[in-house]
């Protein structure tokens, strides 16, 4: 007999459902796209099914017993003020998933995300390998943090830039990976201690074997299958002892730790410097080389004498309608030329300028760049040397800003996610134009008619679903386009 228990179930406003726990037992329930299903107890899914069209606040724990072999397309929120979980013998799929419990949400069973998943507070604990939580090929994570991440495993499925959100108990540390190829999804879990010591190999993806490895910190990053990808790794204060006795952050590195020993996988393109903030032993990142072998990856050192320049200085400042950037070396040895980079956007940099090195010398060397078309960059520009060695070896300075204020506009939009009810501002403070509002199939939702002045133009969302848009601003003889997520 099916069975479908609903206890202290009401209808409260036409839209808005409580109920005291729910249990399905081969029966099946139904919650349409404009409702929102509170639930005060458990959830339990006992061989019956549940389409979720509307949205699910949850502030028990949810088992589920039932096979699923497709994500429904509402919301579920985890809003408990008690620890929750998610267990019971088969995964739970969700389209969209919002964790606002700061006592956390542990996982017994696997968690999959067919869309996104926003960390608003609390923790995810999923300490077993089987019961993680998986990105399908599609998903997203929004606004991990130190209050809201995965303290565990997180597995992403499919290809493409994708922080992981991982963490210990008391820390947030996520890692960042750009898969180019993945078979059957990539497993990774942050953990604090030693990962153990190893000889220094010459076989990474740089030849130039480390010196030193962080023994309070690593990252284990395995594939199910098979992948391929690029690590960029960040440190910061939290578990960085000095691992190397150079003042110079620029002997920071990837190590790889491998059945061949400590690997350096930083050497095809090193990335210093984040315009938030000026990179030292204490905070920065590094990108390292394609990898096909995974493992155990941690920050690495290698030997100052292995840089091709030691650099020690690297500004820039304003003169009228150009920019002056100005660098020093301390020391040099093989080197060939610095190549000027700019952007305006911290991601995609071009090359502006080329300045020869004096190939070798062992004191401190003066050089400058002057960038002649900085006025008419908008906004903030952002500037990096590539300093490349005569065997054609490279690294990456820090990143230094300048901003532009005789030509810098600011369109924008807020707030981010945004819910039906309260709509979403544009701001602008350049010069008139038009909004357009597209869903990620391509539809129009807002024809660019409404118009953009100058000041803020609030756009109704009354009428929108839940999901990605994409907000066109065309202005300035410019297309803007900027993500929005509606709640």
């Amino acid at each position: 007999m099916k069975k479908l228990y609903l206890t202290a179930f009401l209808n409260i406003l036409g839209h808005v459902l409580f109920a005291q726990g729910i249990y399905i037992k081969g029966g099946h329930l139904s919650l349409l796209g404009l409702f929102d299903l509170q639930v005060k107890g458990n959830f339990i899914l006992d061989g019956g099914s549940f389409h979720n069209g509307g949205q699910l606040d949850l502030s028990g724990n949810l088992v589920n017993n039932s096979t699923t072999g497709i994500a429904n397309i509402g919301k579920i929120r985890f809003v408990g003020n008690t620890p929750q979980s998610i267990s019971g013998t088969a995964p739970f799929l969700a389209q969209y998933a919002v964790i606002d419990n700061t006592a956390g949400i542990t996982l017994n069973t696997e968690f999959r995300v067919e869309d996104y998943i926003i960390f608003g507070e609390g923790l995810i604990h999923a300490q077993s390998a089987f019961s993680p939580l998986v990105f399908s090929e599609n998903a997203l994570s929004y606004n991990a943090k130190p209050e809201s991440y995965v303290n565990g495993f997180v597995m992403k499925e499919g290809i493409g830039p994708f922080r992981f959100p991982v963490g210990s108990s008391t820390a947030f540390q996520p890692i960042k990976v750009d898969i180019t190829e993945n078979s059957n999804g990539l497993l990774t879990k942050y953990y604090e201690g030693d990962a153990g010591a190893a000889t220094f190999g010459t076989t990474g993806t740089s030849p130039i074997a480390l010196e030193a490895y962080n023994n309070q910190e690593y990252w284990d990053i395995n594939p199910v299958g098979t992948a391929k990808g690029k690590i960029t790794l960040t440190w910061d204060q939290h578990n960085n002892p000095s691992i190397t006795p150079s003042i110079y952050f620029t002997v920071l590195s990837i190590a790889h730790k491998t059945s061949e020993g400590w690997l350096n996988e930083g050497s095809a393109k090193r990335i210093f410097g984040d315009p938030d903030f000026d990179n030292s032993l204490s905070y920065g990142n590094v990108e390292g080389g394609s990898l096909s072998n995974w493992g155990i990856f941690t920050l690495g050192s290698i030997p100052e004498a292995a840089l091709p320049v030691t650099l020690v200085a690297f500004s820039g400042r304003k003169q009228e309608t150009s920019s002056l950037l100005e660098w020093s070396t301390a020391e040099e040895e093989k080197s060939s030329h610095f190549q000027v980079e700019r952007s305006i956007d911290t991601k995609n940099f071009e090359k502006i300028g080329k300045v020869d090195a004096t190939g070798g010398s062992i004191v401190a060397t003066k050089y400058s760049f002057i960038d002649d078309t900085f006025s008419q960059q908008p906004g903030v520009v952002y500037y990096r040397l590539k300093t490349v060695d005569v065997d054609g070896s490279f690294a990456f300075s820090k990143v230094i800003s300048l901003r532009n204020t005789s030509s810098y506009i600011d369109r924008s939009i807020y707030p981010n996610p945004a819910n039906r009810r309260n709509g979403v501002v544009v701001r602008n403070t350049g010069k008139s134009g038009q909004i357009s509002v597209v869903d990620m199939l391509g539809r129009t939702i807002i024809t660019p008619v409404e118009h953009l002045s100058d000041g803020n133009t609030k756009l109704d969302l009354s009428d929108f679903t839940s999901g990605m848009y994409l907000i066109k601003i065309n202005a300035d003889s410019r297309v803007n386009v900027q993500t929005l997520l509606v709640e």
